[in-house]
């Protein structure tokens, strides 16, 4: 577990060392939206929650964190009211998938897990990964919206 010893700060620790420096001198308020910050590689994706507490403090960080697990949370509500074992596959699937990244992302913002290229889904600038995150999201409240109409027709098949 590499991850957790400082060694080399200039070498291979540098994102994290980054990363722990920026989140330790946010402050509870931030420095202010968009005050640069030099050292902190890829804002834009792996980086943009630590850049946003970076910026606008632990509580907003804080706030973010409660709204990413209210999402997962209602995300599993709305597969346990699914009748359908396929379309509670489908959902607990690209709700784990979600779910992963922003636990990941969180996590990896404030040194808990290693550094990878995985950026906050919803919020980090990906292209091509915010439309699979979204279409995701639509395929889920999709499922939602039509869950009892499987069982209907199976209600209907047995008569």
């Amino acid at each position: 577990m590499s991850f957790f010893q400082i060694d080399d700060p200039e070498g291979a620790d540098y994102v994290r060392v980054s990363i722990i420096d920026a989140i330790r001198s946010a402050g509870m308020w931030g420095r202010g939206f968009g005050v640069p910050n030099h050292r902190l590689p890829y804002i834009q994706s792996e980086s943009i929650f630590t850049y946003l507490i970076y910026s606008l403090g632990w509580a907003f960080g804080i706030g973010m964190f409660v709204i990413a697990t209210l999402l997962i949370s209602k995300v599993i509500i709305v597969a346990s009211k699914l009748n359908d074992s396929y379309a509670k596959a489908l959902t607990i699937g690209l709700s784990a998938i979600i779910g992963f990244q922003f636990v990941w992302s969180i996590f990896m913002s404030v040194g808990l897990l290693p550094v990878l290229s995985i950026g906050m889904p919803l919020i980090s600038y990906g292209g091509a990964n915010g439309i699979i995150e979204l279409m995701a999201l639509g395929i889920i409240l999709s499922v939602y919206r039509r869950r009892n109409m499987v069982s209907r027709l199976h209600q209907k098949a047995q008569i």
